[in-house]
């Protein structure tokens, strides 16, 4: 039974979060775009809130984790007074709405910042928070935190959540800290709640070296604390902590201001175009110079060729993988670019897992544009980096909002808008989607055609992962949908799943070639008059199709193929150019340059 109840805690906690994570996106944009105090007030308190309920999630998932004794202490720098305000605020809501009033008693002569797991500390407090205020009806909660030295630069923190609620029988503390078990069921039946909380409390803390005390009186209230020992990394006090938490929110909306860094190169590696294509888009504002891969052996090749100052390496990639690529960069002569991982896998100590590899740093994917600004001022050089205001930034990215969207089957404009918070570029993006859909559905079959072979599978595993993400991108969560379920298949090597699932997935997936066709008239882009075919004029045209690719210069040969399409020629080159067409977008250099050679021979024998 509780190997089944971890596994479906698991499964049901990952499901739950991608809606969180949606909500979270969007309030990102309105922190970042709001020029309404009030608004970003609000805003600020959906992310804290946001955030918890991310943590509650996880807390599931820790608990099967505990259970398979997988859990893990992971210490990092952090300022107490802003980990006391998250908590507060997550907390006084619930406190305002059951009428209780909240007090905190912060001793001000606590040191500032702290070292030790802040995410498993604000966890107890918050499991421990939370509970006061579900089992009290009236009065108030109070959390209070004091310290006292423990010599050669430690601290024992004390924390103590204080409630008038209904107290505890004696006979009933044992059963406080069991699983699942709540406690006088007919006297709190309208409590919700798993009971999760204080088993995953008393476990965390005993890993921490501590225990939780409680001390309760039936009827009056109970008092938890607990004692843990932090090393102090600033003995700066603590001073008035809320004056300092409203300085520090003031301080994050001013440091909104935006930067350009004209000098900086960028190298963006990742197997889907979709990607490069957002990733760059995201990037444009600050004005870098960006050059994309899609392969590891391209991103080797363009490291060995120019200097970047910061390279976005996609974990997972056919052929050679991001921690591969990344291995044979630091054998060969490149070593001290920062190269930062992208990756669909955020789970508690993946940042070490990827430190371990020799990534300067992660991010999770979709990537938010905050994140991203993070990382890009945490790691680019200085002195490259000049600082604008977020005005003359901002318009650029965001602002073009007179594109209209397409209506589309299936298609979620908010979250499409998540990852990709510019119109103008969701659109193009959703185009770029047009292009490859016939060629991926293509591939994708002959995997399917290879299938039980291991290799097939993996190949199917990468190739269905990246349609997943590239759906996902332009928000047609139902096509994300499908291919998720055949990526967890083709993971677990479930090839009877694949077999069951696979012609479906492929139909849907084509079938939105017609779809978006009928939303956006896909002829717009053709809308150069039809020039008289002129062979010479196609010819140098093909040529610099084949040079920009060699170059990797995406835009100019783009631009080639647009006026290509503008001229008026036999049908069967015609046909020829939609295919060529669609390598481009799809970055295949090989399936580009074979097109190309092919047209040339058919015109050649048409003019003889």
């Amino acid at each position: 039974g509780s190997e089944a109840k971890s596994a479906f805690l698991s499964s049901m906690s990952h499901e739950i979060r991608t809606p969180i994570n949606a909500v979270l996106g969007m309030d990102e944009m309105i922190l970042r775009d709001t020029k309404e105090e009030q608004t970003y007030e609000y805003a600020e308190n959906i992310r804290v809130a946001g955030n918890t309920l991310l943590n509650l999630i996880n807390d599931v998932l820790d608990f099967s984790k505990i259970e398979a004794g997988k859990m893990e202490i992971i210490p990092a720098e952090y300022d107490l007074a802003s980990t006391i305000h998250d908590l507060v605020t997550m907390i006084s809501l619930r406190a305002e709405k059951k009428g209780l009033e909240l007090h905190t008693n912060v001793d001000a002569g606590i040191p500032a910042v702290l070292y030790g797991d802040e995410i498993r500390i604000k966890q107890i407090i918050t499991n421990i928070l939370t509970n006061a205020v579900k089992y009290t009806e009236r009065g108030s909660v109070t959390l209070s935190v004091s310290g006292k030295e423990a010599g050669n630069d430690r601290i024992i923190l004390r924390v103590s959540v204080k409630d008038t609620g209904i107290g505890i029988k004696e006979e009933d503390l044992g059963k406080l800290f069991s699983a699942f078990e709540r406690i006088e069921e007919k006297r709190n039946r309208n409590v919700e709640g798993t009971g999760l909380g204080m088993s995953i409390t008393t476990r965390l803390l005993d890993m921490m070296g501590s225990k939780l005390d409680v001390s309760s009186v039936y009827g009056v209230g109970s008092d938890f604390s607990f004692e843990i020992e932090q090393k102090v990394v600033s003995w700066e006090p603590i001073g008035d902590y809320e004056a300092k938490w409203k300085e520090s929110v003031k301080q994050n909306r001013t440091s909104g201001t935006s930067f350009s860094a004209p000098e900086v190169r960028i190298l963006a590696v990742d197997d889907m175009p979709m990607n490069l294509t957002v990733l760059t888009g995201l990037l444009k504002p600050i004005g870098m110079q960006i050059d994309t891969a899609d392969s590891g052996a391209k991103c080797i090749e363009l490291a060995e060729r120019n200097h970047y100052d910061l390279i976005f390496l996609d974990h997972r990639m056919p052929e050679m993988d991001g921690v591969e690529t990344l291995r044979r960069m630091k054998e060969g002569i490149i070593s001290d670019m920062p190269v930062i991982a992208l990756t669909a896998n955020a789970v508690s100590g993946a940042k070490e897992e990827y430190i371990g590899y020799g990534f300067t740093d992660y991010l999770t994917k979709p990537v938010s544009f905050a994140s991203l600004k993070q990382a890009l001022l945490k790691y680019l050089p200085q002195d490259k980096i000049s600082e604008t205001s977020e005005e003359s930034i901002l318009p650029q990215l965001g602002e073009d909002q007179e594109v209209d969207l397409p209506v589309i089957d299936g298609f979620d404009e908010e979250y499409a808008l998540l990852h990709v918070p510019d119109k103008a570029l969701l659109l193009s993006s959703i185009k770029d989607f047009y292009q490859v859909i016939e060629l991926h559905a293509d591939r994708l079959d002959e995997m399917y055609e290879r299938l039980p072979e291991d290799k097939a599978v993996d190949d199917y595993h990468i190739l269905v992962h990246g349609m997943k993400g590239n759906a996902a991108t332009i928000g047609i969560v139902p096509l994300a949908g499908m291919a998720k379920i055949l990526e967890n298949a083709a993971a677990g090597k479930d090839t009877e799943m694949i077999r069951h699932l696979h012609g479906d997935f492929v139909h849907t997936w084509r079938g939105y070639r017609d779809k978006i066709a009928e939303a956006i008239d896909m002829q717009d882009d053709a809308n150069i008059e039809n020039k008289v075919f002129d062979s010479q004029e196609v010819t140098a045209l093909l040529n610099m199709i084949a040079l920009a690719m060699d170059d990797f210069d995406l835009d100019r040969a783009d631009e080639a193929m647009k006026r290509l399409e503008g001229y008026a020629c036999p049908r069967e080159i015609k046909e020829e150019f939609a295919d060529l067409s669609a390598y481009i977008a799809a970055v295949d250099d090989e399936g580009t340059l074979k097109t190309i050679e092919y047209i040339k021979k058919r015109m050649e024998e048409m003019s003889e």
